[in-house]
């Protein structure tokens, strides 16, 4: 999908004085990881809330939520794992 890209800080991306347009799916995905549920209010049920899966117990129904909540959104997910990095696989 295309939109307005975003830097690393999660400010509007600037280049020349222009906004930059590309492919946003990867941080689509990554703002919907790192989210909690209820932090976009529009959709308080959307948010996978990441961090929480990696200290303690995992969540069983974390990653089949998880990969839900992205195909709502239009991203065509093939997996999610999770171990010392996060790799998501988007087609």
């Amino acid at each position: 999908m295309k939109g307005i890209l975003l830097d690393e800080t999660g400010d509007l991306l600037i280049h020349n004085g222009s906004l930059v347009i590309g492919n946003t799916d990867g941080q689509s995905a990554e703002m919907i990881l790192r989210a909690y549920p209820g932090e976009f209010k529009e959709d308080p049920q959307l948010g996978s809330w990441i961090i929480s899966q990696l200290n303690g117990k995992p969540d069983p129904f974390w990653r089949g939520e998880t990969i839900k909540q992205l195909k709502s959104n239009k991203l065509d997910v093939k997996d999610i794992r999770i171990s010392e990095i996060i790799e998501l696989e988007l087609n």
